[in-house]
């Protein structure tokens, strides 16, 4: 609606607010300011990049606690008490002393938590920042394009309606590397790739949603590697046309055989054979970008 048809576009809530940011009592003023510069950042970069625009107007809300998360979110979003508490409570429960800052995604809504203690400069550098507000508003424009599939919902089912875990997550990553970075696709892909010295995952094993929690360094960074090799081929905007697709409601394999020019199952093998570096680990451009 409004990518297609222009007249509707005037319809968006986004021409008037596209977003708001609300910061928690608990998170200091100058955290406050590089937030949001990252987050203008990565809203600017959605358009260049990925060729789409959000048009749904979404709320950012950042905190110390999952209280307070929950207190900011009830103001202005359709989420029930229950649904925000939960969702707040995971997302406070990934900030530890290893971890001083994560964040979640649910359509129309980003939830981030923060060590009390936690300062830009310090803990939390303006690259992490612009990584996380990045890698988040690739999700934004996954939920607005293909919906949000409910917690409820069997494995399959979940991977029908949003597509494998693997992409969803992968391709945030290569966003966020394009946005925070400035750098192009292949080299996120390079330093995803020496995380897996004994060979790359088995992307078939990798659709499913709660492979996320057991296998998060495959899911994120193997996914990665698996957004953007077709990235290679067909340039971001074929991200989002898939995900445009899969809203549709076609089922996710029919979605990226049409997006990305190749099935699913050919994929798969082409992902385990190709070379993607020289023997001085220098990168190839690999089959995609050959005719």
């Amino acid at each position: 609606m409004g990518e297609r048809n222009s007249v509707l576009k005037a319809d968006w809530p986004s021409n008037d607010r596209p977003y708001e940011i609300a910061f928690g009592e608990g998170v200091e003023q100058r955290f406050q300011i590089k937030f949001a510069v990252a987050i203008l950042k990565a809203k600017s970069r959605v358009l260049p990049i990925l060729g789409i625009e959000l048009a749904g107007w979404d709320v950012i809300a950042v905190a110390t606690t999952p209280q307070e998360l929950v207190r900011l979110a009830l103001k202005d979003t359709p989420y029930s008490e229950s649904a925000l508490k939960r969702l707040a409570t995971e997302t406070c429960s990934r900030v530890n002393t290893g971890n001083s800052i994560y964040a979640l995604a649910v359509h129309g809504l980003i939830l981030v938590c923060k060590s009390p203690g936690a300062s830009v400069g310090r803990e939390i550098t303006q690259s992490k920042l612009e990584d996380l507000a990045a890698h988040e508003f690739m999700h934004l424009v996954q939920f607005q394009l293909a919906g949000s599939a409910s917690s409820n919902d069997r494995p399959d089912q979940a991977s029908a309606e949003r597509g494998p875990i693997w992409l969803l997550e992968g391709s945030a990553q290569a966003f966020a590397n394009a946005v925070a970075f400035d750098r192009p696709a292949w080299t996120g892909r390079l330093a995803a790739m020496r995380k897996f010295p004994d060979g790359l995952p088995d992307l078939n094993e990798l659709e499913h949603r709660e492979m996320r929690s057991r296998a998060p360094i495959p899911v994120y960074f193997g996914g990665m590697i698996g957004a953007v090799d077709p990235v290679d081929k067909s340039g971001f905007p074929a991200i989002a046309k898939f995900y445009e697709i899969l809203g549709r409601r076609g089922g996710w394999q029919r979605a990226f055989e049409e997006a990305f020019g190749i099935s699913v199952d050919t994929y798969y093998t082409l992902f385990a054979e190709m070379e993607r570096v020289n023997t001085q680990g220098a990168p190839l451009s690999g089959w995609l970008l050959r005719d």
